[in-house]
């Protein structure tokens, strides 16, 4: 939808494209925008302390976010005088971790560059061998990062072919 506003500040019309959807979209562009023009990055320090016993190393950071460098080095000061520390409490957690999204082809095709020195058109050459020869990855000219329901019936022989290499 076009709307013409009255007049710009030369005196004549001035065209604005405007619609149910562009019009939020635009606002929300323009708070975050504003938003990150605003900023202020604040600097502060933490604490880190490394442990050591019978050859097992533990690293902590403290929680606490300190503001001032002065504060921070009066904390690590009082704490060298300490030569022991105690354990208070142990917590383990299990934490289920999704896995990595597939490769599209891009994506492929950036890292193969980065790592390899691969051009895209390697990639894909690579790729569609792999593909059509070896029968060992899924088609590679997606665009999708995730698996389509009818490639599960695939994955049995996808991983046999994986191991013969």
């Amino acid at each position: 939808m076009d709307s013409v506003s009255p007049s710009d500040n030369s005196g004549s019309s001035v065209l604005s494209s405007l619609g149910r959807v562009q019009t939020p979209t635009l606002a929300i562009i323009c708070k975050r925008y504003t938003e990150n023009m605003n900023f202020v990055s604040v600097p502060y320090r933490q604490l880190q302390i490394g442990l050591a016993k019978d050859g097992k190393a533990i690293t902590a950071l403290s929680k606490e976010k300190i503001d001032s460098k002065t504060d921070a080095n009066n904390i690590y000061a009082s704490q060298q005088l300490f030569r022991e520390a105690v354990i208070s409490k142990v917590e383990r957690k299990e934490v289920m971790q999704e896995p990595p999204l597939l490769y599209d082809l891009t994506t492929l095709q950036k890292e193969a560059n980065s790592k390899h020195g691969f051009s895209a058109d390697k990639t894909l050459s690579l790729a569609q061998k792999l593909y059509e020869q070896h029968k060992l990855i899924t088609y590679p000219r997606t665009g999708s990062r995730y698996i389509p329901g009818d490639v599960f019936q695939e994955a049995g022989e996808l991983i046999e072919n994986l191991k013969s290499y």
